[in-house]
């Protein structure tokens, strides 16, 4: 396995002025003119966040949602006397708070009855009871998010109106919950699901094959809705674009990677990370949101999955209903043409200088549920959102937000990027085969209409399992349906899935690789060739096998072979190659990923078959002992088991551990393994303070081998 390097990034940071801080009103002098005077306040922080749905927040400031009523109580210096005096209040955003912008809020009086669908800013009082005064604040469903300064007003019976500015500043969160909010999801176990839940879990493989492992969102962490709001503020855009979902998610696809705005996470898909942290090791989002928050740098370093996963965190943070979604075969169209043209030598060997566009095993980006005013009817609901940092939209690295609705049905030209998404999932493969005299242009020798997109997956919704979503993204593949789409897309684009290849095919070759083979263990490939003619058929079988990146992009040549192989009439001839560990262990990287591109050439007729197999090799998972329960706030010890599969020594190794159990995140160096070594690794961790169920995810990394994690559920009473 790639050992850890860097590559210097651009890097500078869009500076701003804090948030002017409104002083705190002085202590009230002696009240010689005997006005109206608010005394004290309450905000009654843990009724309103029960009420909001913002009660696992760590933040010590008031977190609430939009578009719901706030209940404050106030103190005031005498009797309050409804017929006579009035309570108003002002919310605050920003330096230069202005009612045309959003930016300010006047909350005026109202009177009882309040209806039901009343969606404005007001103050009621809802009782008074001597100088004791209980105000329900009424906000905006399309209010701006964010920091929000109070300011409380009491005018008395002569007009003479006293303020209150409340010392703490108030959060306003976007509201899955209010029908008027762009992003009210109707479904409360989704709700809990894709707002509420922090405890989640990403995907990776190829194909079919796919694997889970747990991630932590953290999104309740003290430091993360704060930052996720000091993120979004480096963008210096217009007060509005912090009320619309759509601007907010496409912002924060841009300032999830560093790329353009100096943002969160520095991308690396080179192997090399001796001055970061490899992204295999990360197991949760709120580790990387604290070392930026404490940095105020981008950390290093991220693949998609993390990207995914810390992109679903903020918008969850915020209010906006989410979820990482992982996408096998997933393609990377480089020039807009929804065609991945892959090259070949007249040997059949790939020619990778001539492959600009490609199809990595697997990409994890994310949905985001909102409504799409911007658009026709019809294309609200989920729309993929990427921070992963690949192709340039308006300028900037940034992906999204793009219907789901419009991807399915072929209608690219609807923003964002919907062409680009579309191409991930429904594109199709071109093999283009160049002749051995140079003055020949390439012939397309195979079309592959269905490779692409195999498998679109996510959590489930209150399980910790796979939810297959294919059918969210495109219709079956060869159905009408599709074809319609298809049909679509051609009206914006030259050419999709219309190639014809003129050549007679009567070999047939499919290839069997074994599954959920240990990384350090020998396999077999079989091909198999059938003939469906009634005459021989001999083929030149060149077969090339390379360790690759999750992207597709090929890292080393592991084995290459060539083979003639005789199929009788009618029959079936089956090639068998065998690789053993030393073969290829010493050029594995990251993920484990291999790929096996197949060439064969029928000698009477010139038929070319080229066929690519994508294979991973397990990695082993770490067992986590440790009590099934434990005090709150209370330090307990956690044992991670696992048997080194390499025959030679592990160096540079350490443990992390995380989760919505800890305390924290923490990471332990730990001694060189041996070969075929057992090692059982203690580490000391520290329950959080939230009782119920909760979960622990720790990790391995070492110079050799990475991405080896473990979980448990622990119980905090």
């Amino acid at each position: 396995m790639a050992g850890r390097v860097h590559s210097e990034f651009p890097s500078w940071w869009f500076w701003e002025p804090p948030e002017e801080e409104l002083a705190p009103e002085p202590a009230p002098a002696a009240n010689l003119d005997g006005s109206l005077k608010i005394v004290s306040y309450d905000l009654n922080l843990d009724a309103n966040q029960k009420n909001h749905r913002t009660d696992e927040y760590e933040n010590k400031e008031l977190v609430v949602r939009r578009g719901q009523v706030i209940k404050v109580d106030v103190t005031l210096n005498r009797d309050y006397d409804v017929s006579k005096h009035k309570a108003s209040a002002e919310l605050k955003w920003g330096n230069t708070p202005k009612i045309s912008d959003g930016s300010l809020a006047i909350l005026p009086p109202l009177t009882a009855p309040i209806s039901s669908t009343f969606d404005d800013w007001g103050t009621l009082v809802k009782k008074g009871t001597g100088s004791n005064v209980s105000l329900s604040l009424y906000t905006k469903a399309d209010s701006l998010i964010g920091r929000f300064n109070l300011v409380l007003y009491m005018t008395d019976e002569n007009g003479r109106k006293n303020k209150m500015v409340v010392k703490d500043k108030i959060f306003l969160l976007f509201n899955p919950w209010s029908k008027d909010d762009d992003v009210y999801l109707s479904n409360e176990a989704e709700r809990q699901e894709y707002v509420l839940n922090d405890q989640g879990m990403y995907f990776y493989g190829a194909q079919t094959r796919v694997s889970g492992a747990k991630w932590y969102m953290g999104q309740y962490e003290d430091y993360v809705v704060g930052g996720v709001l000091d993120l979004l503020r480096t963008k210096r855009t217009k007060p509005r674009s912090f009320g619309n979902p759509i601007e907010v998610s496409r912002m924060l696809s841009a300032l999830i990677n560093s790329n353009d705005d100096n943002g969160m996470l520095v991308g690396n898909w080179s192997g090399e990370y001796s001055d970061g942290t490899e992204p295999t090791a990360w197991t949760g989002s709120a580790a990387i949101f604290k070392q930026y928050t404490m940095t105020k740098k981008p950390v290093k370093y991220a693949q998609c999955w993390v990207f995914a996963n810390v992109l679903t965190t903020a918008l969850r943070a915020l209010g906006i209903p989410s979820r990482p979604v992982c996408n096998t075969a997933s393609a990377h169209d480089t020039d807009g043409n929804c065609i991945m043209d892959y090259h070949f030598d007249s040997d059949g060997k790939p020619i990778d200088s001539l492959d600009y566009d490609s199809v990595w095993n697997f990409h994890c980006w994310t949905d985001a549920w909102m409504a799409r005013p911007d658009l026709p009817s019809g294309y609200g609901g989920w729309q993929a959102v990427d921070a992963t940092p690949q192709e340039r939209s308006d300028g900037a690295f940034q992906m999204g937000p793009a219907p789901l609705a419009a991807i399915k049905a072929g209608h690219v030209q609807l923003s964002y990027d919907t062409k680009f998404v579309f191409a991930e999932v429904n594109a199709c493969k071109v093999k283009w085969k160049y002749s051995k005299d140079p003055n020949e242009p390439p012939t397309p020798i195979d079309i592959e209409t269905d490779s692409v997109g195999i498998l679109t997956v996510t959590k489930a919704v209150g399980k910790m399992e796979k939810h297959i979503i294919s059918d969210q993204y495109k219709h079956p593949e060869g159905s009408n349906k599709e074809l319609l789409a298809i049909y679509s897309v051609e009206k914006y684009i030259g050419s999709v899935k219309k190639l014809i290849v003129a050549t007679k095919k009567d070999v047939e070759l499919t290839g069997v690789l074994p599954e959920d083979v240990m990384i350090g263990k020998d396999f077999e490939i079989v091909l198999r060739f059938r003939n469906t003619s009634k005459e021989l058929r001999n083929c030149v079988v060149s077969m090339t096998g390379s360790s690759v990146y999750y992207t597709g992009v090929r890292s080393k040549e592991v084995v290459s072979e060539m083979a003639n192989v005789a199929i009788k009439p009618s029959k079936e001839t089956v090639y068998r190659l065998k690789l053993v560990a030393a073969d290829y262990l010493r050029d594995l990287v990251d993920h484990a990923g291999m790929r096996f591109d197949v060439t064969a050439v029928v000698a009477k007729t010139n038929q070319t078959i080229i066929k690519g197999y994508d294979f991973k090799l397990t990695k082993p998972t770490i067992k986590i002992t440790a009590p099934s329960t434990v005090e709150k706030g209370s330090s307990f010890n956690a044992k991670a088991s696992f048997t080194n599969p390499m025959p030679y020594k592990l160096q540079n190794c350490f443990f992390s551990a995380e989760g919505s159990a800890l305390a924290g995140y923490k990471r332990e160096l730990c001694w060189n393994i041996n070969g075929n070594e057992t090692v059982d690794f203690n580490m000391r961790l520290t329950a959080k303070q939230k009782v119920g169920k909760k979960e622990i995810i720790i990790s391995f990394s070492s110079t050799e081998l990475i991405g080896v994690i473990g979980d448990a559920d622990i119980t905090i009473q």
